[in-house]
């Protein structure tokens, strides 16, 4: 385990704004007490440049999102089962979501159950 270099930083950052409305609670607690969450991001295999968000974050994600969609009871399975969210699934999402940004998917009883793209704008 070693600590990123500048370029993948900025690589991993870029990412995270993707999902993220604001990456400064990621990089410092909002308080100073010793309770507070800091997150110190390693890389832990010898791939470089390129990773993948993994289901793993999604509690750090879900916590700062930007952009929320949540789905019917009967879209649930479908897609942890990797299907895609269809219309017909989705409850309700957040306002002015554009189209081809990241977004965390959540039941309808609010609890985080993935993370994606999203496909069309709430426009359309």
């Amino acid at each position: 385990m070693r600590p990123l270099t500048e370029q993948e930083t900025k690589i991993l950052f870029e990412k995270l704004a993707n999902y993220t409305s604001d990456l400064k609670p990621l990089i410092s607690p909002l308080s100073d007490s010793p309770d507070a969450d800091r997150y110190v991001f390693r890389l832990i295999k010898d791939r470089t440049l390129r990773f993948r968000l993994h289901i793993t974050a999604l509690p750090i994600l879900a916590a700062h999102a930007r952009y929320k969609i949540w789905v019917k009871p009967n879209g649930v399975m479908p897609f942890l089962y990797g299907s895609h969210v269809s219309k017909a699934h989705v409850g309700r999402w957040t306002e002015d979501c554009p189209a081809n940004v990241g977004v965390i998917v959540y039941d309808m009883s609010d609890n985080p159950i993935g993370f994606g793209v999203s496909a069309r704008s709430t426009a359309e």
